[in-house]
Parts: structure tokens; sequence; C-alpha cells
């Protein structure tokens, strides 16, 4: 039995355009015809933020609980498919946004192709390898188990499916390949003061697609063309609405600052809260209702949809919030924090090989399984722990950059 998730340190360092606005205080930076190095130490939070919530969503990962209606199943749903959902689109937000950062207005576009590709596809070829031959009987609870050869490396390449976590490579992948349109189509659109009416219409378009009414139509199009069936591997219109917002608050950040502040964290926090809260009670009654919680459909999946983009727009304004005060702290919690955003991109990387080592360990050893409420905090702590140290170590050799990104890579070079 498996199914696939949809999810999920270092001095960042951007080239800015003249007139473009900076982070590294709290005042705006001037280029003056001269790339200025900034840092936006808000992100590193929002990214730890992120990644803990990856890690802990997979910890959650109870099959054997998903689908009965017991207090235990009932947390790991709401934890696993509403609380922590936010991972995700955090990431592809802070993608869109650093992208415009680093590239508005005219740029190369081969330069950025190549920048971007060399800067994913090593290490996404290295472990797309690596899940691909695990001992096939360690990942079977988990993940299908496959047959090791050239042809399924290349499909699993192509498809991010070698495991469960690595379809988030192909849909940055695939962000990557359409940004120079984006960028275009977002430069034309704030040229006549539209960005407004542009974000509506993906964000219709996200909700469309993920409701299967857009990708519904596109299939058949697609079968009576070509007379097989559209991939559903295209992950990119399920997110587009997160990243294009994104680009929207690089070219409008010190807006998007003052409302936040304006609005005011605990009224954040409330409409968070609330939607958060008809969420989970609607997953609750649509799992009572069809039997099991994979068995929900209709009105219920169509309200969750739809519900999802507000819900995560609050959270990521709330992470924000969070974000600008550990940056004014300088406690042990608050560096702890930030250095595990520094290495998020290699953490994320490596955390199933522990995650699946944990359970094992916790099986053999301790006899404890997916239905003892002690499993899940003690194997997202040692998940969590041994990923960080080891991606803390790793980032100490030589061209630790390929192995796990170039985050890691220039938080070795940052302390």
């Amino acid at each position: 039995m498996y199914f696939r998730i949809n999810e999920p340190g270092r001095h960042r360092s951007i080239f800015m355009r003249e007139g473009s606005w900076g982070r590294s205080s709290r005042d705006p930076v001037q280029s003056r015809g001269v790339p200025v190095l900034v840092w936006i130490p808000e992100f590193d939070y929002m990214r730890g933020l992120a990644i803990i919530a990856v890690v802990a969503i997979h910890v959650s990962m109870a099959l054997p609980l998903i689908d009965v209606v017991t207090a235990l199943g009932t947390l790991n749903m709401l934890l696993s498919f509403v609380l922590l959902q936010f991972a995700v689109p955090m990431f592809i937000f802070i993608t869109g946004f650093v992208l415009s950062l680093r590239y508005s207005g005219r740029f190369s576009t081969a330069a950025f192709y190549r920048r971007r590709l060399a800067t994913i596809l090593p290490p996404y070829l290295l472990f797309t390898f690596v899940y691909m031959v695990l001992p096939p009987g360690l990942t079977a609870y988990i993940w299908p188990a496959k047959a090791a050869s050239v042809q399924t490396f290349i499909i699993d390449l192509l498809t991010g499916t070698a495991h469960y976590h690595l379809w988030f490579f192909v849909l940055i992948i695939q962000l990557y390949l359409i940004y120079p349109l984006i960028a275009a189509m977002y430069g034309v659109c704030a040229e006549y003061e539209q960005e407004y009416p542009l974000l509506g219409a993906v964000l219709a378009l996200q909700i469309l697609w993920s409701t299967g009414i857009i990708a519904g139509g596109v299939d058949l199009l697609w079968h009576s063309v070509t007379g097989s069936m559209f991939p559903e591997y295209v992950y990119f219109p399920e997110y587009i609405f997160y990243f294009i917002a994104g680009i929207h608050v690089h070219h409008n950040f010190d807006r998007f600052r003052e409302a936040v502040h304006r609005v005011s964290g605990i009224k954040i926090l409330f409409a968070s809260a609330v939607t958060a809260g008809a969420l989970s009670l609607l997953l609750i009654a649509g799992t009572i209702r069809y039997g099991t919680f994979n068995g929900i459909s209709g009105m219920y999946s169509l309200f969750e949809t739809v519900a999802e983009p507000f819900y995560y727009v609050t959270i990521i304004a709330l992470a924000f919030i969070v974000a600008e005060w550990l940056t004014a702290s300088k406690n042990a919690a608050s560096q702890l924090l930030k250095t595990t955003g520094d290495y998020s991109f290699g953490i994320y990387l490596i955390h199933p090989l522990f995650l699946l080592l944990g359970t094992e360990v916790l099986a053999r050893v301790f006899f404890i399984d997916w239905y003892d409420w002690i499993f899940y905090p003690a194997n997202f702590l040692f998940t969590f722990g041994v990923s960080y140290v080891m991606v803390l170590l790793l980032s100490h050799l030589p061209w630790s950059g390929l192995i796990l990104g170039t985050r890691a890579q220039r938080a070795k070079d940052r302390q």
C-alpha cells in the first residue's frame, strides 16, 4: 500500500538591479549601477520552518492508520494534510521572490537556465540514483519497490518518482523552465498596473487545475491528438499562484511588509486558525461520511482546494512576522532555526534515508511502530537531528555543493 504525498547556512548573497530594494538593513539599498550584495535573513528562518514541517509530514505518514477514525489516525491526518501543508507553498513563494530578485528586467535566458539547472540537476541526478537502488524491502511499505535499470532511472528522473519526496525537484525544474516567460508576463502586467488581475487569474487557474476541471480537459485533448493520456507529472499549475505571488511581493516588498504589520500578527494568526479549523473539521466529517480518508470526494475536496490558498497565504504572512522577530533575536534557538533554513536543501534530500532508518530501529530494537504515539516524536527527533548533523558534516567536503545543493556549500563558506 502506498500513496504520493503532495507536500511538501548561509549568508545569502544576491545581486540586485539598480533601484531594487534590499534586506541587508531596514532601509532600501540603491545599487547606483553597481551590483550590491544583500542578505535576506527572514527567508532563512522561513525555510527552516518549512523544512521542519516537511520532515514532520513525512514522519506522520502513518499508512495503516490514515483510514481509521482513531485519535492517533485523526491527528496524523490533520498534521499531514492540513496544519503542515504550508511547507511547499512557502518554498515556492520564496523561490519566486528570490528568482525575481536575481532575474528581473532584461537578463540572459541562456545564462539563467545554465546557472539554475547547474544548481539543481547534480544533486537531483545523484539522489534519484541513490533512492532507486535502495533495497526494495526497506521502502516497500512507503513506496513501491522497483527493479533498478537504465529505463527505470530515466523514468524516475523525468517524473520525480524515485522516492516520494523527489517530485518536488521536478516541480522546481518546471518553474525554472517557465520563469523567463512568467517574468516577461508579469513585467507587461506591471507596466499597465494589472498585477492583481494577473494574481486573480493564476489563482483561478491553480484552483481549476487542482480540482481537475482544467487538467481533465487537457487529458482529453492530449489523448485525442496523441492517443495517450496527458502526463500526470505536470506539477507547476498546482503551485503557480504562490510562485507569482513571490515575484509580486519582491516588486512590492515595502507594501507587503506594511500590510502585514498593519493587519497585525494576532489577526493573521486568528485567520489562519479559523481556516485550519474549518479544513480540519471538513476532513474529519469527510472521513466519517465516506468511511476512509482516501475516499473523500465531491464537495469536500472542492472546498478544500478553494480554501487552501487563502490558508497558506496567512501562514506565509505569519511566518514572515515570526522571521522578522527571530532576525532581531540572537539566542541559540533562533540561530539553530536559521542554520536549519540554510541547510534545508540538503536536509530535504537526505531525510527520508534516516526516517527509514529510524523506523527500522524503533520497530526492531524498541518494538515501537506506527500505532504507538511515542513513535512520531521519537522518529521526528531522530530523523531531523541526524539529517541536520549529516548535512553539516557533508558541507565541509569538497564539492559538497554538487552533492547537497548550493545552499549547503554557501553555509560552509559563511562559517
